[in-house]
């Protein structure tokens, strides 16, 4: 015979709830000489609290090594800026351009508290063969999310889990995402024929 028993397989945390976001967002939109230059500039804020993750806890105070938890915090601000312009226009010929430029900084605000701390979160396996519990980004407070690191300019591949003289400290290497993006569109009628082009870029 067969039994079967019931049983948690995780820690329970009645304070555990959904994570919470807010946003700020103010813009302008203008319009001079008859429409020949317009666009808009926006500003944005938005903040995320209460990220759920899972802690390492104590086997003595908790049945499982790990809790789920709301701790973490993060920011995202920016500025988008958006200008049109009609340089050349005549009954037979018009030549409009379009420029967009866009500039973000997000942050890990907070991800330990008094009861459940970490100093960091790795992700991003690449999953390599022989390279198991290796991770390419890293996220700190403090830090861009999504922060790539490797170990002094060496391939974190083959040194990062290896216990070996060669092993350094971790460095940051580049954000995962450009914190600046710049987009332009122009384009060209001459009666009933049409042509544009369209060129985009990021700084980082």
């Amino acid at each position: 015979s067969q039994k079967h028993t019931l049983g948690a397989l995780s820690n329970a945390n009645p304070d555990l709830k959904w994570e919470r976001t807010g946003m700020f967002n103010v813009g302008l939109d203008f319009s001079v000489l008859n429409n020949r230059l317009s666009g808009t500039i926006e500003y944005y804020d938005k903040r995320t609290s209460d990220l759920i993750y899972d802690y390492p806890v104590s086997t003595n105070r908790y049945p499982y090594g790990l809790m789920t938890a709301n701790v973490g915090d993060i920011s995202n601000k920016g500025v988008e800026i958006t200008i049109n312009a009609i340089p050349v226009k005549t009954k037979a010929f018009e030549w409009s351009t379009t420029l967009n430029l866009s500039h973000n900084k997000n942050v890990v605000e907070k991800l330990s508290n008094a009861t459940y701390s970490v100093k960091y979160i790795d992700e991003a396996s690449p999953e390599l063969s022989g390279n198991h519990g290796v991770y390419v980004q890293r996220l700190m407070e403090g830090c861009p999310i999504g922060q790539f690191y490797t170990t002094n300019g060496l391939d974190m591949t083959r040194t990062a889990h290896h216990n070996t003289t060669c092993m350094t400290p971790i460095q940051a290497s580049a954000p995962a995402r450009p914190p600046s993006t710049h987009r332009t569109r122009t384009a060209q009628r001459w009666e009933a024929h049409s042509r544009s082009s369209r060129s985009d870029g990021t700084t980082r």
